[in-house]
């Protein structure tokens, strides 16, 4: 007996019996839904007491069982990507090295879900077997609204009296600065992608000012460095494809003018408004080295690793030994959950406390050099096949969002180093989720147009 007949898939049920065609609910796909907008809705409620605290698992319940969806897929399909290898491969050797330092099950089983759970729910979006035909242009006004909407959400806030800082995040609530910052770069991505290929300069503008609005009003200092980087980026696949020199010149104003904006603005609202440095003193090489270079100081019951001081430590780790050069000291090593009571063996043997630090720290400490050759593999990978897929792509909005994701993915080692990008929801839903749709739909038909079977 074949095992779709005893766990028929749930997208194949016949919710419409006229026309046979799946409802809204299976096309978009509900348990993603759940997860995403329960991680952008409920922390600032949660913040400020509207919502129980316990509300936030629901997204992880839909994680979870986006993740064992993902797996009965494979099994009903009959047919493993080698995306789920790889993850099979990492996870069985980063638990036996977490088994190996002693580490207890629940801790290593919440390190697995943390490393691997956005990865899963691309591969859930990847195999997802009936996307609507509209969904990818949907997509990127979709992130161009939400970005729109979240900015109206912190000048509430700031008319309110909330402070300009890190908790004038909009919806991402209490420290939402970081999640922030990702989702404000990688909805810059989907604009270039569009400038990229329709030439349309009105919708970069748009993400461009909303972005430095947003990155002002939070105090993110990085925001000028995020669009230099995304900006030369962009130039560079732009010279590439042989593009037209006259289209850089509302480019590049563009960016000048955003950039003098923001400083000017981030020096009205913080440095006038609160006493603080002026942005100027922050391109000082002395001042940025000290802040990069840290190693300690409690903020909030919580020491701040500076993000180079984060790359040196964790490469120390692994030096022990071999086997902990190359494998890490297993997953879960450098997690943990207060809510759970949960802290990993390198966290508890450290020296400070249960600080994460920056994620690039976390994949070298739990992974070793194994992993991240693996993920820069994934990433070069990424970037061939997505570059290749959008040289070709006939369709408009299918090809803004391959650009769009092709540059976020180029820039994988930045957002390691600089941040605990993985651990931030929202924007790691939206781009796994994102580059596993991108993916389904170029697999789908040939070069030649014929479809795959």
């Amino acid at each position: 007996m074949r095992l779709s007949t005893i766990i028929p898939p749930y997208y194949r049920l016949r919710l419409d019996k006229k026309s046979y065609t799946p409802g809204l609910w299976v096309q978009y796909d509900l348990f993603l839904l759940v997860a995403f907008f329960t991680e952008l809705l409920t922390p600032y409620f949660i913040w400020k007491g509207y919502l129980p605290a316990s509300l936030r698992w629901v997204g992880d319940v839909a994680t979870i069982l986006v993740i064992v969806l993902a797996v009965l897929r494979m099994l009903v399909f009959n047919r493993i990507p080698k995306a789920a290898v790889l993850i099979l491969g990492l996870s069985t050797l980063g638990i036996a090295s977490a088994v190996l330092q002693g580490q207890g099950l629940s801790a290593t089983l919440w390190g697995w879900m943390r490393m691997f759970k956005y990865p899963m729910m691309g591969l859930y979006a990847y195999q997802h077997p009936y996307w609507p035909e509209k969904l990818a242009g949907q997509l990127w006004r979709f992130c161009m609204w939400l970005l729109a909407a979240n900015l109206l959400f912190q000048l509430w806030q700031y008319l309110n009296g909330q402070t300009p800082g890190d908790d004038l995040a909009g919806t991402f609530g209490r420290r939402g600065v970081g999640p922030l910052i990702f989702f404000l770069a990688f909805v810059i991505c989907l604009a270039l992608g569009n400038w990229l290929v329709t030439g349309n300069w009105r919708v970069l503008l748009f993400a461009l000012g909303c972005g430095m609005a947003a990155s002002a009003l939070s105090e993110i200092k990085a925001f000028p460095a995020v669009l230099v980087l995304l900006g030369l980026g962009t130039l560079s696949v732009h010279m590439i494809r042989g593009g037209q020199v006259r289209r850089l010149i509302i480019y590049v104003v563009s960016f000048v003018v955003i950039s003098y904006a923001f400083i000017s603005l981030y020096n009205i609202v913080i440095a006038e408004g609160r006493g603080k440095r002026r942005f100027e003193e922050y391109l000082n090489l002395e001042t940025t080295l000290e802040y990069l270079d840290t190693d300690g100081g409690r903020g909030g019951g919580r020491y701040r690793l500076g993000r180079n001081f984060a790359l040196r430590y964790g490469w120390n780790i692994i030096q022990q030994d071999g086997v902990t050069f190359l494998f890490g000291t297993g997953l879960g090593s450098r997690s943990s959950s207060v809510s759970l009571g949960i802290a990993g063996q390198g966290l508890l043997q450290g020296y400070y406390g249960l600080t994460s630090g920056t994620s690039l720290l976390v994949m070298m400490q739990e992974m070793g050099m194994t992993g991240l050759a693996a993920f820069a593999g994934v990433v070069l990978w990424l970037v061939g096949r997505l570059w290749r897929e959008a040289m070709r792509a006939q369709h408009t909005d299918l090809a803004i969002l391959l650009y769009g994701t092709l540059l976020f993915t180029l820039f994988w080692p930045f957002w390691l180093w600089y941040h605990r990008v993985w651990d931030f929801a929202v924007p790691m839903i939206l781009y796994w989720c994102v580059l596993g749709f991108v993916l389904n739909q170029v697999q789908r038909v040939e070069p030649a147009g014929e479809e795959v079977a």
